[in-house]
């Protein structure tokens, strides 16, 4: 009977441990008082708009990006992609380029964001 007892508790515990495991970002925390809303911290990790950002597909069918910062300042970013690794934060500096192809070439764009 207390095997049964542990058992059942073991199980439990399990279930409550992996809920919480589970829990988005998004119902973690309350917005208000300060708090920052899951589509405020997506939006402030877009780059500025002074980095210019050109979708293309490279001539064996890789979906890439092209990065051009027009900003006074390096600026750092990283190419996001669905269905591949993300690329590494890469600093560009003024008035240059950077192209992000990704690894495999079922990859598509998803987004550029600020790093």
């Amino acid at each position: 009977m207390k095997n049964k007892i542990a058992l059942a508790g073991a199980g439990i515990v399990l279930a409550c441990s992996s809920a919480a495991f589970t829990a988005s970002a998004a119902t973690a925390a309350p917005v208000g008082n300060g708090a920052v809303a899951v589509a405020d911290v997506d939006a402030a990790a877009a780059p500025p708009s002074c980095v210019k950002i050109k979708k293309y597909t490279t001539w064996n069918g890789y979906r890439s990006y092209s990065i051009t910062n027009k900003c006074a300042s390096t600026k750092k970013v990283k190419a996001i992609f669905k269905r591949a690794y993300d690329s590494s934060c890469t600093a560009i500096k003024p008035n240059k380029n950077h192209k992000f192809v990704p690894n495999v070439p079922i990859a598509d764009w998803d987004k550029v964001v600020k790093c």
